[in-house]
């Protein structure tokens, strides 16, 4: 029941992050309803991780005030972000990625083109909220790498990233094309399903840079993804869990 508490936190999340990102009522309600239909059954399900949905909850609600805070918002609005991001990085410390996620977000929604883009992220370091959130990420990062080693994973190695990369790529594709991307490349299906699971990947390659080509929510949920994904694949291994925050952001493009 607490995780499913905490997933309709991040429902309500996706739904403010909607309409910060200019979608009306029907688009909001499309991004959460796509959200919802994602696979994070095992998130939900698996009450030994109840880090998962509490990282998801607290690290979309963070992003979410901390975009009000530098769209104008009141101090209110920043000290709800940094609560946020404590308790998200008390879940689980992948969450150190909110800053770079939410400069990620000024970059890309609602900027004529990438160099305005460039120029509003760094003047939102200027708001000391987010240096704030940054100062939090980076501090908690250092505590967690030289005073709690054994708190993290190390880097994987070589030869388990591209089993990690595949699985991460595919991770927000249909269930029906992750099944032939995965089982393709593992050799299950001989030469066939290998050349298969390589025209999936290609798909969704296609997919990713027209996104970044379109600019505003896609660009910004193909950047956010690489970000957050890329840490499990470099570092704890891959399981469909860690994508739950990164669907959120699949789910808001899509809308």
């Amino acid at each position: 029941a607490f995780a499913f508490a905490l997933h309709a936190l991040a429902c309500w999340a996706v739904v403010g992050l909607a309409r910060q990102a200019g979608l009306g009522a029907r688009g909001a309600a499309i991004a959460v309803l796509l959200f919802a239909a994602y696979p994070n059954v095992k998130m939900l399900a698996w009450p030994a991780a109840v880090g998962s949905p509490g990282r998801t909850a607290f690290e979309l609600v963070a992003l979410l005030f901390l975009l009000r805070r530098v769209a104008g918002g009141a101090a209110r609005d920043g000290w709800i972000a940094l609560a946020a991001l404590a308790l998200a990085l008390g879940c689980h410390e992948s969450a150190f990625l909110l800053p770079a996620i939410a400069l990620a977000w000024i970059a890309c929604v609602g900027t004529a083109s990438l160099a305005d883009g460039a120029r509003r992220a760094l003047a939102s370091l200027r708001d000391p909220f987010v240096l704030a959130a940054c100062a939090l990420a980076a501090f908690h990062l250092v505590h967690l790498l030289f005073f709690r080693p054994g708190r993290v994973h190390g880097a994987k190695d070589l030869a388990a990233l591209p089993a990690n990369f595949v699985k991460a790529a595919l991770a927000l594709a249909p269930e029906a094309l992750r099944e032939i991307g995965v089982e393709g490349l593992r050799g299950n299906r001989g030469t066939v399903g290998i050349v298969a699971a390589c025209i999936v990947l290609v798909v969704v390659a296609v997919v990713a840079l027209l996104a970044l080509r379109r600019g505003g929510l896609g660009r910004f949920a193909v950047v956010a993804i690489a970000i957050d994904l890329g840490l499990a694949v470099a570092g704890a291994g891959f399981v469909q869990r860690y994508a739950c925050v990164a669907s959120a952001f699949a789910a808001l493009a899509l809308a």
